[in-house]
C-alpha cells in the first residue's frame, strides 16, 4: 500500500510542478476572487479531478512567472505545497488569512503562500512563496552554484520524468516505449512548449538533447527495484528523436561542471559526476565509500546513546532525492573521520520509533551526538562543503 501511495503522490506532485514550471495564460474569472476565495480554490483544486479540469483550475489561480528564475522558484514552492497537502490530507481548519498571507494548517505543518493582486484579481505568487521557505529548504530544492542553463536542463528532465509517471498512470503502470517516448509524452507536456522540453539548452547544436534508458522501455513502475536510483532520462549526444540507450549513450564528458543531469523513475532529478544505475532490476545505491553502520530502532540505544565520543546519525529514506545526494558525501566523510567519529544511518521508513523520538519532519536530517547526548542537527543538504564545514566546526 505504501508504494501505491507514493506512486500516486509522485504523479500528483508532477502534474502540479509542470503547471508551475510552464507559462500558461489563464483566463480571468468573471467575478474577482478575494484572498479567502483564492486559497479555498487552491485547496479545492488539490483535491483531484481529471487532468484537464485541474490544469484549468490551477492555471487561473497562479501568477504567471515572468523569468526563468521565477519559474524555478515557483516549481519549488509548488512541490512543497503539493507534498504537504497530499501527505496531510484535507485541512481540518480553514486557512488563516493575514493581509497578503494565507497560512494553511496541515497537521501542524503550516505553509505560507504569498498573495498578490493582478488587474484587480487576487492570485498566488509561487515564486514569492518560494522565497518565504526556510533557507535550507530552498537550497535543497535549488542547489546553490547551478548556472541558469543547468537549471533549465534539470527542469526539462524533471518534466520528462513527471510526464512519464503521468503516462504510466494512464497506461496500467507501464512507462513509455523507448522507440516512441517523445511522441507518447508530448500530450503530457505543455502543448505550447513540449518540444522545448526535449532540447538541452547546454547543447544548442543538437536537435534533441536527451535519451531514455532503454532498459525501462514499456516496463511497469512496480517492477523497478529502486526507482529513486534508476535512470529514466539522461543527457545524451545521440541527438535524434526518441533516442534511447544505456550507459554508453551518456554524453562524455558531462555538459556541466558537476557532471551530467539525470532524471529518475521516481520523478526526481540530480546532477552527478559518476553514472548512476541503469538496470531497473538491480538494488541500486549511491556510490559510497567509508564505514557507515546501518542502525535500527532495536540497536539505536546501543550504537548511539551508549557510545562514547562523536556519533553522526543520517536520517534518510530511499525515495528522498537530497538524501541520495548526501549519501556519497556522508560516506566519504566517514572514511575521513574514521577513528575520530562514528557515522551511522537510520532509514526513517523502517525505523518509526527513532524517527518519532527525534521528531523527524524533514529529511535528510543529520543528528550529531557526543557521549550519547544530542549536540546539534543539520536539516537538508546544501552541498558538500557546507556540510563538511558544519562537521569540522564541532569535531576539528
Amino acid at each position: 500500500m505504501m508504494g501505491v501511495v507514493r506512486a500516486n503522490l509522485a504523479v500528483a506532485i508532477g502534474l502540479l510542478m509542470i503547471m508551475a514550471l510552464t507559462s500558461l495564460a489563464g483566463a480571468d474569472d468573471a467575478v474577482p476572487l478575494t484572498p479567502e476565495d483564492v486559497v479555498a480554490k487552491l485547496l479545492e483544486a488539490f483535491s483531484g479531478g481529471d487532468d484537464e479540469a485541474i490544469f484549468a483550475a490551477m492555471n487561473k489561480l497562479m501568477v504567471e512567472p515572468e523569468t526563468e528564475e521565477d519559474q524555478e522558484m515557483a516549481g519549488g514552492a509548488m512541490f512543497i505545497a503539493v507534498w504537504a497537502i497530499m501527505m496531510s490530507g484535507a485541512p481540518q481548519h480553514p486557512a488563516v488569512m493575514d493581509g497578503d498571507r494565507a497560512v494553511v494548517e496541515l497537521q501542524a505543518r503550516p505553509m505560507e503562500f504569498a498573495l498578490t493582486k493582478v488587474d484587480g484579481n487576487w492570485k498566488i505568487d509561487m515564486a514569492a512563496t518560494f522565497k518565504r521557505l526556510p533557507e535550507r529548504l530552498q537550497l535543497a530544492l535549488i542547489p546553490a552554484g547551478m548556472d541558469s542553463q543547468q537549471k533549465a536542463c534539470m527542469s526539462n528532465l524533471k518534466q520528462l520524468s513527471i510526464a512519464a509517471l503521468m503516462y504510466a498512470q494512464d497506461n496500467d503502470g507501464a512507462l513509455p516505449e523507448a522507440d516512441k517516448w517523445m511522441d507518447q509524452l508530448a500530450p503530457y507536456l505543455d502543448h505550447l512548449h513540449s518540444e522545448d522540453a526535449f532540447r538541452c539548452p547546454t547543447a544548442p547544436d543538437l536537435e534533441y538533447g536527451y535519451a531514455m534508458n532503454v532498459a525501462l522501455s514499456g516496463m511497469k513502475l512496480d517492477q523497478v527495484k529502486v526507482s529513486s536510483n534508476t535512470v529514466l532520462f539522461f543527457e545524451s549526444s545521440l541527438g535524434t528523436r526518441n533516442a534511447s540507450g544505456s550507459v554508453d549513450a551518456v554524453c562524455d564528458p558531462g555538459r556541466h561542471d558537476e557532471g551530467s543531469n539525470y532524471s529518475f523513475a521516481d520523478g526526481s532529478a540530480r546532477c552527478s559526476t559518476s553514472v548512476p544505475g541503469f538496470d531497473p532490476l538491480a538494488e541500486h545505491t549511491a556510490a559510497v565509500v567509508g564505514p557507515v553502520l546501518e542502525v535500527t530502532d532495536a540497536t539505536f540505544e546501543k550504537e548511539v546513546l551508549n557510545a562514547q565520543g562523536w556519533v553522526l546519525v543520517d536520517m534518510w529514506a530511499g525515495w528522498c532525492g537530497p538524501c541520495i545526494n548526501l549519501k556519497p558525501v556522508y560516506h566519504a566523510l566517514a572514511a575521513e573521520y574514521e577513528g575520530r567519529a562514528r557515522f551511522v544511518s537510520v532509514d526513517v521508513d523502517e525505523n518509526p520509533e527513532t524517527s518519532k523520538a527525534y521528531n523527524v519532519r524533514s529529511i535528510p536530517l543529520v543528528l550529531l551526538f557526543k557521549d550519547g547526548e544530542l549536540v546539534d542537527k543539520q536539516v537538508g543538504f546544501g552541498g558538500a562543503q557546507p556540510f563538511r564545514d558544519w562537521i569540522a566546526g564541532h569535531i576539528d
